[in-house]
């Protein structure tokens, strides 16, 4: 008989201490994830922030290095892809993402000036080269010549354009 109340005590023990334990490890546990998150809650905001002004700006780059002369001659969607990037450029307040946008856009405005050179629009040709030149000075550039931005234009160009395919590439 004692070893029979032993027994269910034990298992009585056990049952209730295990509730007990179970209710303080899941409060311990909740207390601890708020703890832990409390001080991050706000540079979490700012990061994905951040993440999501770099996806916006990798799809204007996506857009502006896809718009093709031959579709567009007069580079009307070039345009208007710039005024966007200008109006995000100057609702933008993360310093982070200041710089890239700057870079994307000058590079926006370099292909832009060649679109008007070869449509034959010094005036608005020589506008957007000097807007590029301003943001590549701003930007910390030694060397934000003329020339130098052709050649980066050029070489921008060049890689975004679709290579032929070949035997051993296709291996």
């Amino acid at each position: 008989m004692w070893f029979s109340a032993a027994l269910i005590i034990l298992v009585l023990g056990g049952l209730v201490g295990s509730g007990i334990g179970a209710l303080a490890a899941g409060s311990w546990f909740r207390y601890e994830e708020i703890r832990r998150e409390a001080p991050y809650g706000p540079e979490r905001a700012h990061v994905e922030a951040l993440l999501s002004a770099l996806n916006a700006i990798q799809t204007f780059k996506v857009l502006f290095l896809i718009t093709d002369y031959d579709e567009d001659p007069r580079g009307e969607s070039l345009r208007a892809g710039i005024v966007r990037l200008e109006n995000f450029r100057n609702r933008s307040t993360l310093p982070e993402a200041k710089p890239v946008i700057d870079l994307n856009l000058g590079l926006a405005y370099l292909k832009a000036a060649l679109i008007q050179e070869q449509n034959k629009d010094k005036d608005l040709g020589t506008k957007y080269m000097k807007s590029a030149q301003n943001l590549f000075q701003s930007l910390g550039w030694q060397d934000y010549s003329e020339e130098t931005l052709r050649a980066l234009a050029r070489r921008e160009h060049e890689s975004w354009k679709p290579r032929p395919q070949t035997k051993e590439s296709n291996k």
